[in-house]
């Protein structure tokens, strides 16, 4: 649009100065110079829509790779809970790779009963052998946020890092 609408004013302009020629009005317009600096405009907007094209195409191809890139995590954490029957082997796995995907500096899953309101750490990326630990749900006011509303919570200003938190819901239970 931008190379179409610089072509139509060059052309405009063009016109005028030929239409004052033909009724002899005198202006002092080397046409051929108006030519070449109307071409360099024209050309120099082209190159100004060409690289806004690329560097559209450029943000797309980025989004693409990082689009693939989560597939393929979501495909091999598919893998590894298919690929065993052992639950701690899974849930370490599963925390490793994903913490790795989303590029946080800890990752862990933690279980909170329903009735009890009691959590437990149940696996955790950066310690794999801490399993099965109580936690007070006190410390992380926005994990019990979380598991009440049942929907996924960013807290960027959760202390000491921010927080992600993703509730499971399993049979109407968080």
């Amino acid at each position: 649009r931008l190379v179409l609408f610089s072509l139509l004013s060059v052309s405009l302009l063009y016109g005028t100065f030929i239409y004052f020629r033909i009724f002899q009005f005198e202006l002092d317009v080397n046409i051929e110079r108006f030519l070449t600096l109307a071409l360099f405009f024209v050309v120099s907007m082209f190159y100004v829509f060409l690289s806004d094209r690329l560097t559209q195409d450029a943000k797309l191809s980025n989004l693409m790779i990082e689009e693939n890139r989560v597939a393929e995590a979501m495909v091999e954490m598919t893998r590894i809970l298919s690929s065993s029957l052992n639950t701690d082997k899974v849930l370490s796995s599963f925390v490793a790779r994903l913490r790795e995907v989303i590029d946080a500096e800890e990752c862990a899953i933690v279980r909170i009963d329903s009735k009890s309101g009691a959590a437990r750490l149940l696996m955790r990326a950066s310690q794999p052998d801490e399993r099965d630990v109580a936690i007070d749900l006190d410390q992380y006011p926005e994990l019990k946020q979380a598991c009440a509303s049942r929907q996924l919570l960013f807290a960027p200003d959760a202390k000491p890092t921010g927080l992600l938190a993703v509730p499971m819901v399993i049979n109407e239970s968080a």
